[in-house]
């Protein structure tokens, strides 16, 4: 739903967010923004005729990037990250559809061990530790947050290695039961 009536259905719909979870970030607009981007690299030859040197440029660029960080993972290059932040900036400022977002008051729960390491907080006794269903401890520290700002968190499906797993029922009700 739209940033307003999320608000407004805040009093009577409580929504938890488990990590990335990917439906929590996708809506018509986002899946008619990817559509728009791939449509672009694989058939942007009417954009020009410059454009396969484009795209040839940019797979040339995150194959030297992939094996620059296999190689020697943090040693990638200050130009190369500036440029794929410019053509990353200059493809979602042609994103123009409209997005959605979950409704009511959100909370969104990711495990501490999510975070970079200069982020995570190991002994901080107010993280919430999940448990196994035989009540023994799973290692889970659990951070929960309310998002304030639906728009802000929720405006892009990030694409991380638990985005489709993240939405399976029993993650929800492990992490749920644990939180509750």
């Amino acid at each position: 739903m739209s940033p307003s009536l999320s608000r407004v259905a805040s009093t009577f719909i409580t929504s938890f967010i488990w990590s990335h979870d990917i439906v929590s970030r996708l809506s018509l607009g986002g899946v008619r923004d990817l559509k728009a981007v791939t449509s672009w690299l694989l058939h942007g030859e009417k954009f020009g005729p410059d454009h396969q040197e484009h795209v040839r440029n940019i797979l040339r660029r995150i194959g030297k990037l992939e094996f620059m960080e296999w190689l020697s993972p943090g040693s990638t290059e200050k130009e190369d990250e500036d440029w794929f932040l410019s053509l990353r900036k200059t493809l979602e400022a042609n994103m123009r559809h409209t997005n959605l977002f979950p409704p009511g008051r959100i909370f969104w729960a990711m495990r501490d061990n999510s975070f970079h390491p200069s982020l995570q907080r190991p002994d901080d006794p107010s993280l919430h530790t999940a448990s196994n269903p035989d009540g023994s401890a799973a290692g889970d520290r659990l951070r929960v947050f309310e998002v304030e700002n639906p728009e802000d968190v929720f405006n892009q499906v990030i694409f991380s290695m638990d985005m489709l797993s993240a939405h399976f029922v029993q993650n929800y009700e492990k992490y749920l039961r644990n939180y509750l």
